[in-house]
């Protein structure tokens, strides 16, 4: 029923929507956070090899710690899938 608000949300789902943004923001796009967002975007595209896949899970690892709720990344992995670029 609508009230008139935009509807919040909370919890898992509030921190899984907020890192899902995080990761397809390009690093340093947003003027006043420049902190903010991850270098996986640029990535977009890349023919993947191991090298490639290193590098986006360091990516995708220091955008997740860079959320203050996310004390540690427990395990993190990049599949590759030969000759196929990352989209």
């Amino acid at each position: 029923m609508w009230n008139g608000d935009i509807p919040l949300i909370s919890g898992p789902t509030n921190l899984s929507s907020a890192l899902a943004r995080r990761i397809m923001t390009t690093l340093g796009t947003l003027i006043y956070h420049s902190s903010y967002g991850s270098r996986i975007p640029p990535e977009v595209g890349e023919i993947q090899d191991v090298s490639t896949a290193n590098l986006i899970t360091a990516f995708g690892e220091s955008a997740l710690l860079n959320d203050v709720r996310v004390q540690s990344v427990l395990s993190a992995e990049t599949t590759i899938n030969a000759n196929v670029r990352l989209a």
